[in-house]
């Protein structure tokens, strides 16, 4: 194939190749707008290239031209490359040497091939950077279609306890802003994604069905956003007017502490920040919330006056208690009785109590009091250890004798069959005389009554055998044993109303476990008791009848 068959070739290619590339951009490629430098470029270009007269140093020109376009921009200018390389290709026809021509030729076709093979290279890079952009924004799509899945993922706004005015609306707050936080990040997404798309090289058709689908994503983030933040302004500015009304109106004095105040302001302050608020609550809140440190300060100044005279007065309070507890310490020095000088120290610190002072004077004073009140304060209480122990002792003393009368009428209730009547008699008195004369407790008392009862009942059954012993004497026997059998029937009674009343006792229900049981095993003590008794009847009943038989 010779050299103008090939340029005829290429021609027919580059009246086809072109018309493709032409078709992906505008209708006229080569009109010239005078805003644009690259086209001034171009339009040099063109004004040089015919200002030339040999076709060499046009198609020289031409392909420097073309390389620059491929090389010398961030991105390559295809539409200037085929416009010159279809601009140059007539002039391999003019008159030109063999081996220039040649060599032009083999540079004008490297350069094409070059163009072809950036061309797919950005083609493939465009449709990669379309693809992952699409990819994002499907993400963004399914995000928000599953709100309440992603809102759940989210850390909620922290609202400090101490900022009590907003206490009300707390849990508003931090569900609204958890949705702000959503759509804001959404929001930075779909403006992230439309810079990306602007500023990627890629075919106007793609372009355009990125920004439909971003557009989409907008229409729904946007404007459920934005009034988010115009229901979280309006709520937050109103409670904010509100704390101030409270606590900040024209001529209004410092309700509670200051500190909690300052940590009240400090509080919405940094829940202003946290918060996502439109220009203007935030530059309202700002301004009521400096206004509120202003007056602060104001008050702060108030509060400082007022305490350097409170701190002088302190002082003239303390210096004059101060002469009181020294005539306090001379009174102390002298021999006194400990009640007279529990009775001035009595009334000293009620003194101190009264007066106005700061509570490190108070406690110098009360020192000084204590100090000098020691040495007396260690004989009283060396006073009271001596009472105490003298009460130990005749405590002990006094249990010595309820264990003596105890185990007394324990010794003669066992041996009560071996002894006398008359013994027995005697000995009831002197325990009866021992039982006077000592203070008892509730249990001892009942314990020892308990005691005497059986003792009481031995006593019996010993008249008894005396009665039954008697056999010259049948009348006197007779009303012995009346007698006997009257004083039986007497405590009988008194067994049964003591049985009655331990059984509504432990009817109720205000006994615990340990004084339930004592109880019952007491009933049963009585109830032995009262078999014995009623034996005890029987059989004087019997030995009446036989006597009158």
């Amino acid at each position: 194939m010779n050299i103008d068959q090939e340029i005829v070739e290429s021609s027919l290619q580059d009246s086809i190749l072109p018309q493709e590339e032409e078709g992906e951009k505008e209708e006229n490629p080569l009109e010239i707008t005078s805003a644009s430098p690259v086209l001034d470029d171009f339009k040099m270009f063109l004004s040089a290239f015919h200002e030339l007269k040999d076709a060499e140093e046009k198609i020289r020109f031409a392909i420097e031209f073309m390389r620059c376009r491929l090389t010398g921009f961030v991105s390559p200018k295809f539409r200037e490359f085929w416009e010159v390389r279809k601009l140059c290709l007539p002039f391999f026809k003019d008159g030109l040497s063999s081996k220039t021509r040649a060599d032009l030729w083999q540079q004008y076709v490297d350069l094409a091939i070059e163009a072809r093979r950036v061309k797919e290279i950005l083609d493939e890079r465009s449709s990669f950077a379309y693809e992952q952009i699409d990819l994002a924004l499907l993400s963004l799509v399914q995000n928000l279609d599953n709100i309440e899945d992603s809102l759940s993922q989210i850390d909620p706004v922290e609202i400090p306890t101490e900022v009590r005015s907003l206490t009300s609306k707390k849990d508003n707050y931090i569900i609204v802003q958890k949705k702000l936080h959503f759509f804001n990040t959404l929001a930075t997404k779909v403006n992230a994604l439309r810079k990306e798309v602007i500023k990627t090289d890629m075919r106007v058709r793609s372009k355009n069905k990125l920004f439909e689908k971003l557009s989409v994503c907008g229409d729904r983030v946007f404007p459920m956003r934005k009034d988010l933040i115009k229901v979280i302004s309006d709520d937050f500015l109103e409670d904010v007017n509100g704390f101030f009304a409270q606590h900040f109106a024209a001529g209004q004095s410092p309700q509670g502490s200051l500190y909690a105040l300052r940590e009240e302001v400090k509080g919405l302050q940094s829940i202003a920040k946290a918060l996502t608020l439109n220009t203007y609550s935030f530059t309202e809140t700002r301004f009521k919330l400096s206004s509120c440190w202003d007056i602060l300060k104001e008050w702060e100044k108030e509060k400082k006056k007022e305490v350097n005279e409170k701190r002088a007065e302190h002082q003239q309070n303390f210096e004059a208690c101060s002469l009181k507890v020294q005539e306090f310490e001379l009174f102390c020095q002298q021999e006194v009785a400990l009640s007279e000088i529990e009775i001035k120290y009595v009334e000293l610190a009620k003194t101190l109590r009264e007066v106005e002072m700061d509570r490190t004077e108070v406690r110098l004073l009360k020192e000084r009091m204590d100090l000098v009140r020691k040495p007396h304060e260690a004989k009283r209480r060396q006073h009271l250890f001596d009472v105490q122990e003298k009460e130990k002792q005749e405590e002990a003393t006094r249990l010595q004798k309820v264990q003596e009368l105890r185990l007394s009428l324990q010794s003669l209730i066992e041996n009560a069959d071996t002894l006398l009547l008359e013994e027995l008699s005697a000995q009831k008195i002197v325990l009866e005389e021992m039982y006077k004369v000592l203070a008892l407790s509730k249990a001892e008392k009942v314990l020892l009554e308990r005691l005497f009862k059986q003792f009481k009942d031995r006593m019996l059954d010993a008249k008894g055998r005396s009665l039954l012993a008697l056999s010259h004497d049948e009348r006197e026997q007779y009303a012995g044993l009346e007698q006997l059998l009257e004083e039986k029937k007497q405590r009988r009674q008194e067994v049964k109303s003591q049985i009655e009343s331990y059984r509504k006792v432990l009817g109720g229900s205000s006994l615990d476990f340990e004084r339930a049981m004592s109880c019952r095993e007491l009933m049963e003590l009585e109830k032995e008791s009262l078999e014995k008794i009623n034996k005890a009847i029987f059989e004087i009943e019997s030995k009446m009848k036989e006597i009158n038989g």
